[in-house]
């Protein structure tokens, strides 16, 4: 469905700003109701991060780095020796066209379930009021009993004040910009995003530094993780650079090689692209939320409560834009933990400096060990714990798993026999 040019009602029941995976569910559950809907997005194309720059082409560049791996390891299996070479070039356009299908679908999903989709920046004029700015320039308002603010987020990159040449570096967003493959490249940051390029990239033959202000990566993670992905980033040829800043970026300009200074006594390193991986900042800059009085924190992010309820009754807010609540604490409870540490079967068959460890840890709280927290690092993790995370969802308790059948020979069958 094209975006619609002009309101087509004199009052919506309800309006997004934003239309990424956040706007999307809420519009189309708001339409399966009967409610007037409308969503309004800035860029021109549906899908939000997650499926034009975030967790779609990430996870299929994913897959290209984990194809890599598994050829290097055909030879435990007894075939022939193979030294993938990767195609950046002509793989880009085909990742690029998956992507563009999935947004059209946005599109045609919101025509079947009856969501006006209105392309334009959209900000408040009053509580029940969103103006909508076409990219032709011209306006018109969307009049609505409820607002939702999903604007989500975009990459933060240091100022040229803190760092001289910061602007001369990309972000992930860039990453999926990249025409030819880099031969080399430093990542700033130590978060998940800065360790998924960075390992994608290095499968993929680009040598691959990261600069990262502490001793290991993931730091708000379980200390288990950031142990054991350090240790193994380390041990498959991505060099790490610890305790290290980025102090200034020499080069003039994007997409032209660059030499990155670092406060430590290490020579600074000539290479490709700096990629900036430190955090991200809320895209809540003129959307209005000052005149209508909608709270934010110093850094931007709506504040809303356990509702997605922000302080103003009929405007709410989801997404990566929103001021996140903190993990609810265990105070006195009784907490333990249960672990395994092994080598996946699969590489069994391969050469010692290839076999990935596995690790998981259970945690649980009170006499009755309620499990609250489920750690897996390993081959085939992420589909595991999806199937987890339904029972931890449910309450379940240790026994609950410990009365589960192993499922034989997997990995996870160690989750329901640990002792």
């Amino acid at each position: 469905m094209p975006p619609v040019s002009k309101p087509s009602a004199d009052r919506y029941d309800y309006v997004i700003i934003g239309g990424g995976s956040g706007a999307s569910g809420t519009a189309r559950r708001a339409a399966s109701y009967g409610k007037k809907v409308a969503v309004v997005e800035a860029t021109g194309v549906l899908g939000g991060c997650c499926v034009k720059v975030g967790c779609i082409p990430k996870k299929i560049m994913w897959y290209a780095a984990d194809m890599a791996d598994k050829l290097r390891n055909a030879s435990g299996y007894n075939y022939s020796p193979i030294e993938p070479k990767f195609d950046w070039e002509t793989f880009k356009p085909r990742r690029d066209q998956y992507v563009k299908n999935l947004t059209e679908a946005y599109a045609r999903n919101f025509g079947k379930d009856g969501v006006e989709y209105h392309a334009g920046w959209g900000r408040f004029k009053d509580e029940h009021t969103v103006e909508v700015t076409r990219p032709d320039g011209s306006t018109y308002d969307l009049n609505a009993e409820y607002i939702c603010i999903a604007t989500g987020s975009r990459p933060a990159v240091p100022s040229e004040d803190s760092i001289p040449g910061a602007k001369l570096g990309i972000t992930s967003d860039g990453f999926f910009e990249l025409e030819k493959q880099p031969k080399k490249v430093v990542i700033v940051g130590a978060g998940y995003i800065a360790l998924e390029l960075a390992g994608v990239l290095n499968a993929l033959g680009t040598e691959t530094h990261m600069a990262i202000r502490g001793e290991t990566v993931l730091r708000t993670f379980d200390p288990m993780i950031q142990t054991v992905i350090t240790d193994w980033t380390e041990h498959t040829g991505v060099k790490i650079h610890k305790k290290t800043k980025v102090t200034k970026v020499e080069g003039t300009k994007v997409g032209e090689p660059v030499t990155v200074h670092l406060d430590s006594q290490e020579a600074p390193i000539q290479a490709d692209y700096v990629l900036w991986a430190v955090g991200r900042e809320p895209v809540t800059e003129d959307c209005g939320l000052d005149k209508v009085g909608v709270k934010v924190d110093p850094k931007g992010n709506v504040i809303v409560d356990e509702w997605q309820a922000t302080n103003v009754p009929n405007i709410f807010s989801i997404g990566d834009c929103q001021g996140k609540a903190l993990l609810t604490p265990f105070g006195d409870a009784k907490v333990k933990t249960y672990n395994a540490k092994f080598k996946s079967m699969f590489f069994d068959f391969v050469d010692d400096e290839h076999k990935e460890p596995t690790v998981y840890k259970l945690v649980v709280v009170g006499e009755e060990e309620k499990v609250v927290g489920l750690h897996m690092v390993g081959a085939g993790s992420d589909e595991g714990i999806q199937g987890f995370s339904v029972a931890v969802k449910m309450g379940a308790l240790k026994k609950h798993f410990d009365d589960t059948v192993a499922i034989h020979p997997t990995s996870t069958e160690e989750i329901v026999t640990m002792r």
